[in-house]
């Protein structure tokens, strides 16, 4: 049925109109009305509200309403459809204020189960972006889309349940003053309106087809979320791998035997979008060099142990330059520690591990902002760089220089920019 439960009169017109045809409604369920075809009678139809149940035990009232004439044919919770015969001129079955007093009770049970999840609900989205950390990093990630899609149905929960508190108050208000429902309410939707209803389809159908793609544009992919084994060959410009650092012909794939539905995440890649980060990926790769042996040295060297490189990448775009400001600021809290203190001049960095040794703010003509921080025993740095609106973090833990995995990013930017 295309019509709303206050439409009270437009449903019953609707009904009468069917049973004309020869269609006499048989059940209703869910917003759905099924008919079965007879023979074509002239059936005016009534719509009360009360407990639900008749079916089985059916109140007082309402057998009163079969004793008068009135036949009883279907519910849907707590909605009851009775009719009759045109031609008996039966009275009519409740006066408007016994109906004023139903679709009151009838309210405010659709509505008692709304308002509480309409705030709990608010509640989680609440904590989850404005509490927790990291807020503009949650909402660009996988369930960051799934929260947003029901950021949306709950506004339209919303709107729907306000409009229909609104729309049965003012029937009540109107039929406690003694004006009777309408029972032949014209039903037909109008013709401009239903164009209307087409076209606003057709258009919707349209922005669901081709927005996805042109906001991703131009860095569209085949499947916009995936998570895949990381290929031995480079195969995407937008991802740094290990084998460009390392640059040694001798470099294998390491395994770690942590495998989720096929996929290695211990060498892997992982693409995601929203639509305030058209564009995040995520690599991890571990390496080993056979015959090779670390050289570093100090209280936790691995020195005599075989080389095994490693590389964790994560690639940012954002729409708004000022998601990448605040999403910078929550990746420099996110890597281990970090007590992140704002001035107007900068950032202003401290850590407190001591192990961990203080971090370097840079300035280079290649990035828009660089930091670095580099452990002081084991051969192990942390880098995020900004260019536009793109952030690149980077954890590797081998060693090649620190000017050649800058050197890497430099390039990445250039390929990006291109």
């Amino acid at each position: 049925m295309h019509y709303w439960h206050w439409e009270i009169g437009k449903v019953e017109s609707w009904f009468t109109h069917m049973s004309k045809q020869g269609l006499h409604l048989v059940e209703l369920k869910n917003n759905k009305a099924r008919f079965e075809h007879g023979e074509e009678k002239r059936y005016k139809y009534r719509m009360l509200f009360g407990e639900k149940g008749y079916a089985n035990a059916p109140p007082e009232h309402f057998k009163e309403f079969e004793e008068l004439g009135w036949e009883y044919v279907c519910e849907n919770n707590d909605t009851y459809i009775f009719r009759s015969l045109e031609s008996l001129d039966l009275p009519e079955i409740q006066d408007p204020q016994e109906l004023a007093n139903e679709l009151s009770i009838s309210r405010k049970k659709r509505t008692k189960w709304v308002y509480p999840m309409i705030i709990i609900y608010a509640f989680y989205l609440i904590y989850r972006f404005f509490i927790r950390k990291y807020p503009i990093l949650r909402l660009v990630d996988f369930s960051g889309n799934s929260d947003l899609r029901s950021l949306f149905l709950l506004i339209y929960v919303c709107c729907v349940a306000f409009k229909s508190a609104k729309e049965l108050k003012r029937l009540e208000l109107s039929l406690s003053t003694g004006v009777p429902i309408d029972h032949n309410e014209k039903w037909e939707i109008p013709i401009v309106r239903r164009k209307l209803r087409y076209i606003g389809l057709f258009v919707i159908g349209l922005i669901l087809l081709f927005l996805p793609r042109f906001l991703i544009y131009p860095y569209s992919i085949e499947n916009i979320n995936y998570t895949l084994n990381l290929p031995y060959e480079s195969i995407d410009y937008r991802v740094i791998r290990l084998a460009d650092i390392e640059n040694d012909e001798n470099l294998l794939r390491r395994n770690l035997g942590v495998e989720k539905r096929g996929v290695d995440y211990g060498n892997y890649i992982s693409t995601n979008w929203s639509p305030f980060a058209p564009l995040v990926i995520d690599t991890s790769e571990h390496g080993v060099v056979p015959n090779k042996k670390w050289v570093s040295s100090g209280p936790h060297s691995r020195a005599d142990m075989e080389y095994q490189p490693i590389l964790e990448y994560v690639l940012y775009q954002f729409r708004f330059s000022w998601m990448a400001d605040v999403a910078l600021r929550e990746l420099l809290l996110w890597t281990e520690s970090y007590d992140i203190k704002y001035f107007s001049q900068g950032i202003t960095l401290s850590y407190a591990p001591e192990r961990i040794a203080p971090s370097e703010v840079f300035d280079h003509p290649q990035f828009d902002r660089l930091f670095i921080r580099e452990e002081t025993v084991v051969p192990e740095m942390h880098i995020i760089a900004t260019k536009g609106n793109y952030i690149v973090r980077i954890k590797y833990i081998g060693e090649q220089s620190l000017e050649i995995v800058l050197i890497e990013i430099e390039k990445l930017f250039d390929r990006l920019m291109a």
